[in-house]
């Protein structure tokens, strides 16, 4: 394959044929970098490559796309080169089938490959089962940075070379969808892909039409379609229930309706695993809609769940055992009950048991032992639940000899792999006092009877790497046990301490490997003396809460030790320059062997960013062998701005698993209590600690600072970066709408006229976008993120989190989002605010025009005062001594 910069195409000889026995179709649209490597893949297929007739259509790309299809066409003759406008991908393969002279037709896009011996083995296949079936199907192997992906569940289905009745149910589950296909070439009578314009299902609608006449599929296992992921492209945003809702509803109204009396199972397999990886994905429901058209929408896929058999939802390999109660309740036909028996609890559907549960699947995500009490979290997840929720939790204490119950919440859990709640989960927390209660035990009671638990452990649970062992806290050393759901732990007297030390290392020498994790973390121990808390931010934000909190009580005089987490690819280069030499000492560079070592040690957490990725140095299966000494420690979360964004699934207590979160705000306490499984106990009231570097009382300048927040849909993750697509993102309304907004000629006249500046500040993520901003005004600026808001009078954003920023200060503020429906949608992964705007702190506007009105209010002081009085009441705090009060609620916690 051609992978150096030089292009080359004379090591192979030109050749004249006339005949082939394949037809490849390559539709191209910009995609220089990977075309040489498809196309050097044809030339090294087993089959002789005269016999293939390569169709390349470009379809009016703007890179060098067609340079590099013309030296290929010139160097052989069966490499033919076709150009054209842009129209699609539907469109371009149509025209590259009209143009199929092959036997049979085959597709290939232009940033994939195929194996070696797929042409030739699929042909050969083919050609043995010819009267058989009209499609043949092969492996499709996702690539992504070079290592290949789990494969799809069709190939738990179909393993072995054959031809596979789709009538038939368990073949049903083969699923045919993409592209890795192989079709006899009918000529006239070809069957095309659909051009209906943002219709998304052209593959698979295609691979349905061309399966429709005989109902088989042929698989041919020993050829392969490797499929390359990249994220080069935001595309992908426009296959969401905002765009193509209507149109997936009317493709499968369609289909399931051609058949009067029985669906085929294939085609209801299809259904359902598109409508099922699509809740999964959070694309499938169409949140912008009215209430009334919402409730029509469900009606719609109701209706088609109608048309889809019990058994066929029950045992689909793409629907987790989760989502089976969660789809078959949907259909209004079935009567589903729970019949409570003895040794288990069954759930009836239509008279036949769909689900039967003999233990109750406990989850433990927390387990620590402080002050001589032990402190325990979990998830309980009973599925009978999503149809009756009748259950009683309690623990049995010291070999029965009593018991406590335990309450149980609603548990953010119960949206299984999706935002949609799905289950009905409970979330629970307890302690209990260790020298009252030597041992215990788990006990769910429903129906009047009483059944065993099935308990899993998470990674920050000492269990969760082995049933015994030794942990060490507050300078401790504790033995635990669990055996068949009874747990038992005692603190080690001075006497057993130090036996259990040197058992510990005689058997480090013994086995090594084993044991070295003890032995270096009771060695580490026992040089330390001072208690340790560690501080974070998140990479790429650079000082925010944590560092604030750190450089306050860095200076305390309370025998803590205290570092400051660095994440920064240039951290030698970048600590001298962001931080004073006095601290250097404390400041540790993420990831590094000293903050692992810290880590082990610290007792507590204190960061603005809750995500594992920001706060533990170490992968999941390291930091297991670690949990079995080492408690993880307590976690204190900052915010790096206040939550009003409605995403329970992410910030709840459950989910976040934090000891203690800072909120500034009366409403915070409300929200969180409410709707995030919050007690009062679990909060911090104190105030954000950068709040301490805001001047409240500090006389703005006549400035205005516009700052958008970023959209997930315009950009794409790649690791630890972020990739950028100019191009897409030009056409965007976000960019199209708050360019047209700055570049207004009544948006400058009004600067000039009230004699006022703005800066535009894009959020971090967005910061590969700021050329793409011409403004013609002398008043308007792009600004990098170093920017202090105190000194600006105006404050124009959407549904960013900075705005309490400007509420703090009590300046004027606009909301204003030209994308309002998208947001809405869910495609910025949340479609709703837990304050909605229409409550906040100014005018809300959706376009340019609407937006200089509102702005020309705003300066001219005819803003309601009602945003006003919300402000001056939002805060609870306002002495610039919100670090202090972290302080001490950290101590508090402790």
């Amino acid at each position: 394959m051609i992978n150096d910069k030089k292009f080359d195409v004379s090591k192979h000889e030109k050749i004249k044929y006339d005949q082939y026995k394949v037809s490849l179709i390559i539709p191209i649209y910009n995609q220089s970098e990977y075309l040489k490597t498809c196309l050097e893949s044809i030339l090294e297929q087993s089959m002789d490559y005269r016999n293939i007739e390569v169709l390349m259509i470009d379809d009016g790309s703007k890179d060098n796309s067609l340079e590099i299809m013309k030296a290929y066409s010139r160097k052989y003759n069966n490499f033919k080169c076709f150009t054209k406008e842009n129209e699609g991908l539907s469109k371009t393969r149509n025209f590259g089938i009209r143009h199929a002279t092959g036997k049979y037709i085959m597709y290939l896009d232009p940033d994939d490959y195929f194996g070696k011996d797929t042409i030739k083995n699929v042909c050969d296949f083919f050609d043995d089962h010819f009267d058989e079936i009209d499609v043949v199907t092969f492996k499709i192997i996702p690539v992504r940075n070079g290592i290949e992906q789990k494969l799809h569940f069709r190939y738990d289905v179909i393993t072995e070379t054959g031809v596979y009745d789709l009538k038939e149910l368990k073949y049903s589950y083969i699923c045919h969808t993409n592209i890795n296909t192989c079709v006899k070439n009918r000529f006239s009578e070809n069957i095309l892909f659909s051009e209906t314009e943002g219709f998304r299902h052209e593959d698979q609608k295609y691979n349905i039409d061309t399966l429709r006449e005989k109902e088989k599929i042929g698989y041919c296992a020993d050829a392969e379609y490797y499929y390359i992921r990249h994220n080069d492209s935001i595309t992908g945003t426009y296959f969401h229930a905002y765009y193509i809702f209507e149109s997936t509803i009317l493709f499968w109204e369609s289909e399931l309706s051609r058949y009067k009396e029985h669906t085929p199972f294939y085609i209801q397999a299809l259904f359902i695993s598109d409508i099922n990886w699509k809740l999964r994905s959070n694309i499938l429901l169409p949140y912008h809609y009215s209430e009334e058209e919402y409730s029509e929408a469900w009606n719609r896929i109701v209706n088609l769940l109608e048309k889809c058999d019990n058994e066929l939802i029950i045992n689909h390999p793409n629907v987790n055992k989760s989502h089976i109660l969660y789809w078959l309740t949907k259909k209004k036909s079935n009567n589903i009950f729970v019949e409570f028996n003895k040794d288990s609890i069954n759930t009836v559907c239509n008279g036949e048991i769909i689900h039967e549960e003999e233990k109750i699947r406990i989850v433990i995500t927390r387990y620590y032992v402080c002050d001589g009490s032990i402190y325990i979290r979990g998830i309980v997840k009973p599925l009978y639940c999503s149809v009756v929720q009748d259950i009683d939790f309690k623990i049995v204490c010291n070999e029965k000899e009593y018991t406590i119950p335990i309450e149980l919440k609603n548990s953010s859990k119960s949206r299984v792999i999706t935002h949609e709640v799905t289950n009905n989960f409970y979330y629970f927390d307890f302690e209990v006092d260790c020298l009252q209660i030597k041992d215990f035990k788990f006990l769910v009671s429903a129906g009047g009877y009483n059944y065993n638990v099935d308990i899993h452990f998470g990674n920050r649970v000492p269990f969760s790497h082995g049933r015994n062992g030794t942990f060490i806290r507050n300078n401790n050393l504790y033995l635990y046990n669990y055996v068949s759901n009874a747990f038992s732990i005692r603190r080690l007297n001075r006497i057993s301490k130090l036996k259990k030390e040197l058992g510990l290392f005689a058997r480090s020498f013994r086995k090594q490997k084993k044991f070295a994790v003890e032995q270096s973390v009771l060695s580490f121990r026992k040089k330390r003396v001072n208690e340790i808390w560690l501080y974070y931010d998140c990479k790429g934000v650079g000082k925010d809460n944590g560092y604030y909190q750190f450089e306050h009580d860095v200076n305390k005089n309370d025998g803590i030790e205290r570092y400051y987490v660095f994440n920064d690819d240039h951290f030698d280069k970048n600590i001298s320059q962001f931080f004073p030499k006095e601290l250097h000492e404390q400041i540790v560079e993420f990831g590094s062997k000293q903050h692992v070592k810290l880590f082990l040690m610290a007792s507590v957490l204190i960061t603005a960013y809750i995500e594992n990725v920001n706060i533990i140095p170490m992968k999941t299966r390291e930091f297991k062998k670690y949990s079995r000494v080492v408690d993880f420690p307590r976690i204190v979360y900052l915010q790096h701005g206040i939550l009003h964004a409605h995403t329970p699934w992410k910030y709840s207590l459950d989910n976040l698993n934090i000891d203690r979160e800072v909120i500034s705000s009366k409403y915070e306490e409300e929200n969180l209590t409410n709707n995030y499984g919050f007690e009062k106990k679990d909060l911090i009231y104190s105030g954000m600690p950068r709040y301490d570097y805001i001047d409240a009382y500090k006389r703005p300048k006549k400035r205005i600072l516009f700052a958008p927040t970023w959209r997930n849909y315009l950009v794409k993750r790649n690791g630890d970066s972020w990739d950028y697509n100019v191009e897409d993102f030009k056409k965007s309304r976000f960019y199209s709408a708050i360019l047209s907004f700055l570049n207004d000629s009544r948006l400058d006249e009004l600067l000039k006229k009230h004699n006022y500046y703005m800066d535009v500040k894009l959020h971090p993520i967005f910061s590969g976008y700021n050329k793409t901003f011409s403004i013609d005004s002398n008043r308007i600026r792009m600004c990098d993120n170093n920017v202090d808001i105190s000194e600006y009078e105006v404050f124009i954003t959407d549904f960013s989190s900075f705005v309490f920023d400007a509420v703090y200060l009590c300046r004027g503020i606009m909301y204003f989002i030209p994308d309002y429906d998208l947001f809405k949608s869910g495609m910025n992964g949340y479609n709703e605010l837990d304050l909605p705007i229409e409550d906040a702190f100014g005018p809300f506007v959706q376009n340019e025009e609407d937006a200089v009105n509102a702005l020309s209010d705003i300066l001219e002081g005819k803003v309601d005062s009602k945003y006003k009085e919300r402000m001056e009441s939002f805060f609870m705090f306002k002495d610039n001594n919100q670090r202090e009060r972290v302080y001490n609620g950290i101590r508090e916690l402790l």
